[in-house]
């Protein structure tokens, strides 16, 4: 049975506050219900009944209710998640099973709960791979399995009491920079893939199993562009602050029968490599007009070797636009 609380009569409270120095943990619900008018919600398998919390002289303020309530029952190994905005219920649980429940999401230390409420946080990594990331934070979370690394998406998930959440954020804005000193050659090859009786690929890709990626037997190179990545020293980092923007916005054409117009924004790796964010393709006839996008996507770029970035139908029935990537690092 689950136990509202929020509507509860008004408990007893009576003498000095010395004497709430050993208290019931379901008296503690109650009284932070009184006082802050919250609704709030546990299982009797809790046995809330049954647990018994040493409670400082003076910490039980009525003004702050909630807040301080939500810290005495953290000592106790519980938490406190919010339910939806509409319901207005709170629900407690035993702390390590809270990753469990649906939390809310957020994605900066600004609008996390200023109450010790469990919750989660989302990372987003621009210079650190988000496994590196993981490896760092999972022996600071509250409870490992609340460290996930999004690979795909260049983010680090974190589920943990707000005060522990502000400090991981911190400590990611202090990791997630770029080396000092180290510069990448970023290029971008466009091939046109078509069907043949012979298979043909140009020597610099022959060993990427391109026929059987792309669909196509016969490749051949349309153009090469590249640019230099520099990664400078590592930026001041004040805490609460996001990070500045990746390291360079870069724009490559690639002329001939069928121009290419590549963008993307390219960050440097701690681990090494390099990251190419918003990597798009476009067509490029008219250099007066952006043309529509024929790809888009995220890279993460380890190691001096091409790497398929992605392929699309070409402008001729049976042909294939091929895009290559490599990031070749440059001391």
């Amino acid at each position: 049975m689950r136990l509202v609380l929020g509507m509860l009569g008004a408990l007893a409270v009576s003498g000095q506050e010395s004497d709430y120095r050993d208290l019931k943990a379901s008296e503690l619900v109650e009284w932070m219900a009184r006082e802050s008018g919250k609704s709030l919600v546990y299982g009797e398998e809790l046995g809330l009944r049954n647990k018994r919390l040493q409670v400082p002289a003076g910490a039980l303020d009525p003004k702050r209710a909630y807040e301080v309530g939500v810290r005495l029952l953290k000592s106790a190994d519980l938490a406190v998640v919010p339910g939806d905005r509409a319901s207005g219920v709170v629900e407690i649980v035993p702390a390590p099973l809270a990753s469990k429940k649906s939390l809310a999401v957020h994605v900066s230390p600004d609008t996390l709960p200023q109450a010790d409420e469990f919750c989660a946080l989302s990372v987003r990594t621009r210079h650190v791979s988000p496994r590196d990331l993981q490896a760092a934070l999972i022996n600071v979370v509250s409870y490992p399995q609340n460290c996930l690394s999004v690979e795909s998406s260049g983010v680090i998930l974190l589920s943990d009491y707000a005060s522990n959440l502000r400090k991981l954020w911190d400590l990611a804005q202090q990791m997630d920079v770029p080396r000092a000193g180290s510069s990448h050659r970023i290029a971008v090859a466009a091939l046109l893939g078509t069907s043949g009786a012979e298979e043909r690929v140009p020597e610099p890709f022959r060993k990427l199993g391109l026929p059987a990626a792309v669909g196509r037997n016969r490749l051949e190179t349309l153009g090469e562009a590249f640019t230099r990545l520099d990664a400078g020293a590592p930026p001041a980092v004040r805490p609460g602050v996001p990070p500045p923007a990746a390291a360079t916005d870069a724009s490559l054409r690639i002329s001939g029968a069928l121009p290419i117009l590549v963008e993307f924004a390219a960050s440097v790796r701690i681990g090494g490599g390099a990251a190419l964010d918003r990597f798009t393709v476009r067509l490029d006839r008219d250099q007066t007009q952006v043309g529509p996008k024929l790809l888009e996507t995220r890279l993460e770029i380890r190691d001096d070797a091409w790497l398929l970035a992605g392929a699309v139908p070409g402008e001729k029935e049976g042909t294939t636009l091929v895009i290559l990537v490599r990031a070749t690092p440059e001391r």
